[in-house]
């Protein structure tokens, strides 16, 4: 059996689930899955100042209002045991999770400020939708979500 491996992850307070949803929320990958988190609790940010701040002796990721992000390149970086340790994490904190051969769509919209929220809507190869709404003026993450989702499963991408 091959080892999940984390390939990297976003969390958001411009991230959300639903129009009236307090926002906070987290959209993380692996070599296995996608996995939605709701991000109130602030766990993931949590990890990073006690767990990877520690490792790289700085705080890696865009940090601050906009959230926290884990690029697929800081993903490599993390040692098994730390991988393992976030994965088991997110198993904790999950909302959702699709294996990767489950996913038959991946709709991402931009964001701004004419065009209004964006959206990442999520199509299960059964039929099931997960729709995660985006800020208008959440560019950044839209960024961040980019480059997780081609990192993951490109070839059913679909930027609208």
């Amino acid at each position: 059996m091959v080892e999940e491996k984390l390939v990297g992850g976003l969390e958001s307070a411009k991230l959300r689930k639903g129009l009236l949803s307090l926002g906070g929320y987290g959209i993380f990958v692996t070599s296995k899955r996608i996995i939605g988190v709701k991000a109130r609790g602030r766990f993931i940010l949590r990890l990073f100042f006690e767990g990877l701040g520690a490792a790289f002796g700085n705080v890696p990721g865009a940090l601050g209002l906009a959230g926290a992000f884990l690029s697929s390149l800081l993903a490599d970086k993390l040692s098994a045991s730390q991988q393992a340790k976030l994965i088991e994490e997110l198993d904790e904190k999950k909302d959702f999770e699709l294996g990767k051969g489950d996913v038959a769509e991946l709709e991402l919209r931009k964001p701004g400020i004419i065009r209004g929220l964006g959206h990442l809507l999520i199509r299960s190869s059964s039929g099931e939708k997960v729709k995660i709404l985006i800020d208008a003026d959440a560019k950044k993450e839209y960024e961040c979500l980019k480059e997780l989702l081609i990192a993951f499963k490109p070839e059913v991408l679909k930027l609208v």
